[in-house]
Formats: C-alpha cells, structure tokens, sequence
C-alpha cells in the first residue's frame, strides 16, 4: 500500500478518507494502532508511540493535504486525525525511501 500511496497523492486522500470513516470516532491513539496493523503492516512503523504523533507534523506532509484539512475545524478529532494520517503517510514515504535507498523525487507526492 506504501508503494502505491507514494507514487498517487489522489490515492492517499483516498486512504485518508477511508481510514477515517472506518475508523469512525476512535481515537487518535487506536487510529496510529490500526494504521500500523492494517494499513501498512510491516512496511511501516510509526514514530515512537511515546510522542505525540500530531506534534511532530512536517510541513511537507501538512502542505500534501492542505486541501483536505482546511476543511475540517481545526479544534474538531477528525481534523486531529486527518492530520495524524497525513504525517504518518508522509513519515511512510521517507522510511521506504530510506529502505530502498531512493531519492524523494524518485516518489513523487503531488497535491494538485
């Protein structure tokens, strides 16, 4: 799913729309459980689960979605978690990235 994911920002979105609404009003800790679990298994490993992953958003990964977030209010747990999946997949991108020792160019995120 990683590999596909970085190469089709219409289908992170995507990924990002269905998690949530499977996911419903769990919160923000279940949804990186179940994002680890399901999603991406053993191509990706969250940051340490002892930082807050909300906290440690890039601004690569924030500006991917920047069009899906403004929708949300910023104070609302689908925003939180919306930006929780943003930052994950893009932390998804790096560590595969790193794995197969590709530049980030080479996987492309395009937000248009």
């Amino acid at each position: 799913m990683v590999k596909y994911a970085a190469h089709d920002s219409h289908f992170l979105a995507h990924i990002v729309q269905s998690q949530l609404n499977f996911l419903g009003a769990e919160s923000s800790a279940d949804l990186f459980s179940q994002l680890n679990e399901r999603a991406l298994s053993e191509a990706f490993i969250p940051r340490s689960m002892e930082t807050s992953a909300c906290s440690v958003v890039s601004d690569c990964a924030l500006s991917m979605f920047k069009k899906y977030i403004s929708y949300y209010d910023p104070e609302s747990d689908r925003f939180l978690k919306t930006l929780c999946l943003c930052n994950a997949l893009y932390i998804g991108k790096e560590l595969l990235c790193q794995k197969h020792n590709i530049c980030h160019s080479r996987l492309i995120f395009c937000s248009q």
